[in-house]
């Protein structure tokens, strides 16, 4: 990776990833260190001043992991972005910490050309950013919840063994024999496979299909139960049982009534499958870029084509029933995915051959993996960790860096701001009893800092702590914002908050990195996404954090153009 910017903020983040083992890393900077570095980067000493920051970083940083191998570059960054753009080909993640628009536009758009992700940090002051930009992110270990364990369950096209133990658990309810205190031993699985029996047989073989026909569907499930025997009565001296409470068998039917009647693809669109998401070819073409990832997903397809279902995963969700139960259906289901993962990696190698790419070759997250034989490729475990992750994959990008900072005026930028307020808005008393300003929505600083970026670009300098300069930033920040217009239905509003105050700390931090914390803080955010892009786990922050240390309050938010 590249930290491209030695600041504090810039520090943080690459120590952050050093600790834990990045493996190699290289530090770009120009500058020589200052009194201000000093006084806002932990690691710096007085020493160090006049010396190269590149340098003096990288030495101070792999010092703690002599695993991590550390590489450092002095040359000036504008310079390689104008005549050696290949130069950061080299790089699976780029951090920018605290560089200006010049750098930052012509920065992004080459990562946005070459997919490499970037992640921009800026400490100013009291104020922290985190910008993250990446293009077609591959997210195979999403987070995981019960909700998406339900869509594998595969009720709307039941397996025959699966389809096998419903029958035979369905008949035992619509044959009295599970009286009102033993069907709390059964799983809704069983209740809604009889329920969806039952009304399909009574409505001409179809499925609920309007909302009075699913709200009917729902009460045709508490029907189920009101039709069970009543239980034998207990022997004396023990409590009878209440078959007034239905039982949470039944609340769980209702809750997930609406899996068994729904086709395979809407458990597609549930999960963000579309057109220009993971299944984004017409199936069997072979793509120009491609990695396991795409041939697991080309698998995944094929798979679907061949059997008319989706695959089973051995995970179950939580069941309320009895233990017996649960492990009777975790059998089933246990079974049924291995054959399932047997024939997913069949095809998984059908579509290695017909494509002709090398099988001991795999691009995985931002490395190469290489294998000696073809076999330990098609055994490899990430194969086993995809099939167990397929209701939880993810392909992601978000709006370059570039696009937002050309754009004269974020779309919504206003509204978005408008919303936030009254989320984020809690008058602070002062000493003297009036109200501060300064207890604003973090999107606010955000905006602020945006109007120094665009004063920095304009003027090839920081603002200063004039009134000049205070005027000028007030005046971009108000175009941002549409509060130029006098016809603003919100300018009121907004001004009541969001006043020429906020310009006027913008201007006092003069672009200075000077509280470490700050640093720190942004540090640890901007390094968790670093190794969520790296490792390809979880979904990456799509795709700002704005911190306000003057209230300790921060927030996302997504930018676009």
């Amino acid at each position: 990776m590249l930290l491209a910017g030695c600041s504090a903020v810039g520090t943080e983040t690459l120590k952050n990833l050093i600790l834990p083992g990045i493996g190699e890393f290289t530090t770009l900077d120009s500058a020589a260190i200052t009194a201000l570095d000093v006084s806002s980067n932990f690691f710096v000493e007085p020493s160090h001043v006049g010396s190269s920051r590149a340098q003096t970083v990288c030495e101070l940083l792999q010092d703690l992991n002599p695993d991590t191998k550390g590489h450092f570059d002095t040359r000036n960054i504008d310079e390689i972005i104008g005549s050696e753009r290949d130069y950061f080909r080299r790089f699976g993640l780029i951090v920018a910490a605290n560089l200006p628009d010049s750098t930052l536009i012509p920065l992004s758009k080459i990562c946005d050309e070459f997919h490499i992700p970037l992640i921009i940090t800026e400490s100013v002051g009291f104020i922290g950013t985190v910008r993250v930009q990446y293009k077609n992110i591959e997210i195979i270990e999403g987070k995981n919840s019960n909700e998406r364990w339900n869509l594998c369950l595969g009720l709307n096209k039941p397996f025959p063994a699966l389809e096998s133990y419903l029958e035979r658990t369905s008949r035992d309810i619509s044959e009295n024999r599970i009286d009102k205190k033993d069907i709390s031993d059964l799983s809704y699985l069983t209740i809604l496979h009889l329920a969806v029996k039952q009304w399909r047989a009574s409505h001409d073989n179809k499925y609920p299909e309007t909302d009075k026909e699913k709200d009917d569907f729902k009460k045709s499930i508490r029907m189920i139960y009101n039709s069970l025997p009543e239980p034998p009565p207990p022997p004396p001296g023990f409590p009878s049982h209440d078959s007034s409470a239905i039982p949470d068998v039944f609340n769980d039917a209702i809750s997930n009534a609406h899996y068994p009647f729904k086709p395979y693809n809407y458990h597609f669109d549930d999960l963000r499958y579309s057109s220009e998401g993971i299944f984004g070819s017409e199936a069997g073409d072979r793509p120009e870029r491609i990695t396991k990832f795409t041939i697991l997903n080309e698998s995944f397809r094929r798979f679907i084509q061949r059997f008319d279902r989706l695959p089973v995963v051995s995970r179950l969700p939580d069941l309320s029933c009895a233990s017996s139960t649960y492990k009777e259906i975790a059998a089933i289901y246990r079974e049924q995915s291995s054959s399932d993962k047997a024939i997913f990696r069949e095809i998984f190698a059908e579509i290695y051959a017909a494509w002709g790419v090398d099988p001991r070759e795999f691009e995985i997250g931002l490395e190469k993996i290489e294998f000696d034989e073809p076999k330990e490729a098609f055994e490899y475990d990430l194969l086993d960790i995809y099939f167990k992750n397929l209701f939880h994959l993810k392909f992601v990008s978000t709006t370059p860096y570039h696009v937002e900072a050309e754009t004269e005026a974020i779309n919504d930028l206003e509204n978005v701001v408008m919303s936030d307020l009254w989320s984020w808005v809690s008058p602070i008393p002062d000493d003297v009893g009036n109200f501060s300003k300064l207890n604003t929505t973090p999107l606010s600083w955000y905006v602020a800092l945006r109007a120094a970026r665009r004063f920095q670009t304009t003027n090839g300098r920081n603002v200063a702590a004039t009134a000049e300069d205070t005027e000028e930033i007030w005046r971009l920040i108000q175009r941002d914002l549409m509060l130029d217009s006098g016809e603003n239905e919100n300018r009121g509003t907004i001004l009541e908050f969001f006043s020429r105050d906020i310009a006027e700390e913008i201007c006092n931090f003069e672009g200075k990195e000077t509280i470490h914390a700050v640093s720190s803080f942004i540090g640890g955010t901007a390094s968790q996404e670093a190794i969520k892009l790296i490792a390809q786990v979880f979904e990456p922050l799509n795709n700002l954090v704005v911190y306000n240390g003057v209230v300790g309050n921060a927030s996302r938010y997504t930018m676009t153009k």
